[in-house]
Formats: structure tokens, sequence, C-alpha cells
């Protein structure tokens, strides 16, 4: 597969669940104030950050470590929240599906 063209569908797909926990997260109770909600938009946010800092770079191993801890992160953070009854499974799972398919996207990049 062409790298370029895989380092688009990261951006792309790291994007896509940026947005999507955003807006899972404003769903949950009192989500100004609720640390998951927090921790799953900084986490989200951080994850992107450092996928843009690995693509910008050409793979850093610092870069590509930190983004994936960030990425388990945000997996456990939805983890939590269906747990707790703030997300439906379904959007869980959806959620979690993204989640899976960019760290293989980012394992075949690297």
């Amino acid at each position: 597969m062409d790298m370029e063209y895989v380092r688009h569908l990261i951006w792309d797909l790291a994007m896509e669940l940026t947005f999507d926990c955003f807006y899972a997260g404003n769903t949950f109770p009192v989500p100004q104030k609720n640390p998951i909600v927090l921790r799953l938009k900084s986490s989200v946010i951080l994850m992107t950050t450092h996928i843009e800092n690995l693509l910008a770079n050409h793979l850093t191993r610092d870069s590509f470590q930190t983004a994936l801890h960030f990425l388990g992160d945000v997996e456990l953070q939805i983890q939590i929240a269906m747990g707790l009854g703030f997300m439906e499974e379904g959007k869980c799972k959806q959620l979690g599906g993204m989640a899976a398919s960019l760290r293989k996207l980012m394992n075949t990049a690297h």
C-alpha cells in the first residue's frame, strides 16, 4: 500500500475519531465538569497532536509511542463511559472500532 495514502488515512481517521469523541462527550451528564469527558477530550487531542507530529516528522519513534499511548487512553475512556452508562454500547463499539482501525494503520505505517 502506498505510504502517502496510508498517512492520509491515518490523519482522516484520527480527525474523525476526535470529532466523534467530542460529540459523544457532549452528551454525557454535566459534560463541562465530568472528569471522563475532560480526560476523553484531552486524550483525543493529545493523540491527534502526536499523530500530526508523527506524520510531519516521518514517523519518529517518540511520536509513535506517545500517539499510541494516548490512543490507548481514548479506548479506556470510551470503555469507562460505556460501563457507567454514559455511552450506548453501539456508539462505544463504533468508536472502539475506529480506534482499532487507527492503531492498525499506525502500526502498518511504522
